[in-house]
C-alpha cells in the first residue's frame, strides 16, 4: 500500500513536472513568437523612418526647384519685357533715319 501511495505521488509530482515543463514550453513559443513579431515591427519602423527621410529630402529638392522655375518664369517675363522695349527703341530709330 505503502507503495502504492509513493507511486500515486510520484506519479503526481511527474505529471506536474511535464505541464510545468510544457508551460514553460508554451511560453518559450509565445516569447520566440513576440520576439520574431518585434523584430517584423523594427523592421517596418526602420522602413517608415527611411520613406520620411526621402520625402522630406525629395520636399526640399520640389522646393528648391519651385524657386528655381519661378526665377525662370520672372526672368523670362523680364525678357519678354526688354525685348518689347528694344522693338519699341529700334521702331523710333527707324522713324528718326528715315
Amino acid at each position: 500500500m505503502r507503495r502504492l501511495v509513493c507511486s500515486l505521488i510520484l506519479l503526481f509530482v511527474g505529471a506536474e513536472v511535464l505541464v510545468a515543463c510544457g508551460d514553460s514550453l508554451s511560453s518559450a513559443t509565445e516569447h520566440a513568437d513576440l520576439q520574431a513579431q518585434v523584430e517584423t515591427l523594427r523592421s517596418q519602423f526602420d522602413a517608415v523612418v527611411a520613406t520620411n527621410a526621402e520625402v522630406g529630402e525629395l520636399r526640399a529638392q520640389v522646393e528648391t526647384l519651385t524657386s528655381q522655375l519661378d526665377e525662370a518664369v520672372a526672368t523670362e517675363a523680364e525678357a519678354v519685357e526688354l525685348r518689347t522695349h528694344v522693338e519699341y527703341l529700334t521702331s523710333q530709330l527707324v522713324e528718326v533715319e528715315t
